[in-house]
């Protein structure tokens, strides 16, 4: 059949069959290569992400387990010491109180090392320890002396009870009570701290009427005894009013 050639078309037909398949393999082939191809550059895309999402956890983990910075030491708790001795009357320093007047700090009285002289407005006032007395004729008497000692070198809660002379009949105060009641800072000038005492004084009348009292709180610089700030504290019946009777702004050596 082939020597005739009735066949060579059939044979011809054949052949592009073939190669038609040949043709439809190659481009199926190439289009699956081509898939393969973007499959694995999704692949490497999604492997960088899942990367540097697990070294994102890893950093946070070793922050999260990382020594914790160390607590700054606590302030020291204030002392409640008293005093470990008296210390002398100042002497050359000036206190400005909040109201601008100048007071000046003389030292020791002539007559006694522990009356302090101090000077204000043109006039010398005298106080036992700096603090306790009228400023001007009582300065305390032994008893009370004694109580006043006590009670600064005692610690903090030290109470001394006494009674007060009375410079006459007509006298109303009868007794007194001072107490130790902390060791505070005071700020002044709104900068300097100064290491204080505070004590409160009660005073108290006749024994037939005990709601005739007053007190006074006392803040004393430990260093040197000069009241740095005086308050009268006013029990009525709607509640307690205290007010401030004298502040030192700051204190300077020298006169002025």
């Amino acid at each position: 059949m082939a020597a005739d050639g009735r066949d060579a078309p059939a044979a011809r037909r054949g052949g592009g069959v073939g190669a038609g398949l040949a043709g439809a393999g190659g481009a199926g082939a190439g289009s699956a290569g081509a898939g393969v191809r973007g499959h694995r550059a999704g692949a490497a895309g999604r492997g960088r992400a899942l990367r540097a999402l697990a070294g994102l956890l890893a950093g946070l983990l070793a922050a999260c387990q990382a020594p914790p910075r160390p607590v700054p030491p606590a302030p020291p708790a204030a002392t409640t010491a008293g005093l470990a001795a008296i210390p002398a009357c100042p002497s050359g320093v000036t206190a400005t109180l909040n109201t601008g007047v100048a007071v000046v700090f003389e030292g020791a009285a002539p007559h006694h090392p522990r009356v302090c002289l101090r000077r204000m407005n043109g006039h010398t006032y005298r106080y036992y320890l700096g603090f306790w007395g009228d400023g001007w004729f009582h300065d305390g008497n032994p008893t009370e002396r004694a109580a006043i000692r006590q009670v600064l070198r005692g610690p903090v809660g030290t109470t001394a009870s006494f009674p007060l002379a009375r410079p006459t009949p007509l006298a109303l105060w009868r007794s007194a009570s001072v107490t130790h009641l902390a060791n505070p800072l005071l700020l002044l000038d709104g900068a300097v701290q100064r290491r204080t005492l505070l004590l409160r004084v009660e005073r108290h009348g006749p024994p037939d009427r005990p709601n005739v009292a007053t007190e006074t709180l006392w803040w004393l610089d430990r260093s040197t005894l000069i009241p740095l700030k005086r308050e009268e504290v006013v029990h009525l019946a709607h509640g307690t009013e205290r007010q401030t009777a004298w502040q030192v702004r700051r204190l300077l050596p020298g006169p002025g």
